[in-house]
């Protein structure tokens, strides 16, 4: 004899219910599309019908080898396409790394310049500003020479 659980977890509640809607899902799969009626109102087109809508056949009456042939033509044209684009990313690649390299270059081109016309600036002690309208410092040992004295 088996003996109901209460559920675990909110899966276990929800798993009837996935069950179902893949059940639902799987049903509609092998159930045929029915061709709908296409109706032509003015310049649009459209599946509900208008005032005055022309019926329009939209079916494809392509045949087995014209559809054949069409897709080869469009998978040959997505090849050549990706051929393309891998070889546009291959030069736009080598574009980057030349530029690069450039730069590089001109980079030291242009500080192999500035080397020779710069020089690096030594050590020396700034002298402080003095006002030009103030005197010259005496040394210590260097007196003020005077004029002699006319009558003397």
């Amino acid at each position: 004899m088996t003996t109901l659980h209460p559920p675990r977890s909110m899966a276990d509640l929800m798993r009837p219910a996935w069950v179902a809607v893949w059940i639902a899902f799987g049903a509609m799969a092998w159930t045929p599309a029915q061709a709908q009626p296409t109706y032509k109102c003015g310049n649009t087109y459209s599946q509900k019908p208008c005032e005055g809508a022309a019926t329009i056949d939209a079916a494809d009456k392509r045949s087995a080898e014209q559809k054949a042939q069409a897709q080869t033509s469009s998978e040959r044209e997505k090849n050549m396409g990706n051929q393309l684009e891998s070889e546009r990313l291959s030069k736009e690649k080598r574009a980057a790394t030349d530029l690069k390299k450039a730069e590089i270059a001109q980079k030291a081109a242009a500080a192999k310049t500035n080397q020779t016309k710069l020089r690096p600036i030594k050590n020396k002690k700034i002298k402080p500003e003095r006002d030009a309208a103030a005197e010259k410092p005496v040394k210590k040992n260097q007196r003020k020479k005077t004029a002699p004295a006319a009558g003397n």
